[in-house]
């Protein structure tokens, strides 16, 4: 039986995509309205900007991917007062 040369087999090409990470961080606040309408809590902000990001994540056609970096809250202080206590 003849040998068959190596040469004139076709290589299956490995196509590898390489996605940029880009890090970004959560930020909710939750603001104090006058007309006393009710705002969204800072539980739930987090969880739709969580949900989108993993929805954009899931898209075979982004040209990036999202990364938590940290996640941080305001719970409607004002940045005027400089006594406020972390």
């Amino acid at each position: 039986m003849a040998r068959t040369a190596k040469r004139y087999k076709k290589k299956a090409e490995k196509k590898v995509l390489r996605i940029s990470v880009c890090m970004a961080a959560i930020y909710a606040r939750l603001s104090v309205d006058s007309d006393e309408k009710k705002s969204e809590s800072i539980e739930t902000q987090v969880t739709l900007i969580k949900e989108f990001i993993q929805k954009h994540n899931e898209n075979p056609d982004r040209e990036y991917e999202i990364a938590v970096y940290d996640i941080y809250s305001d719970l409607g202080k004002t940045g005027t007062n400089f006594s406020y206590v972390r």
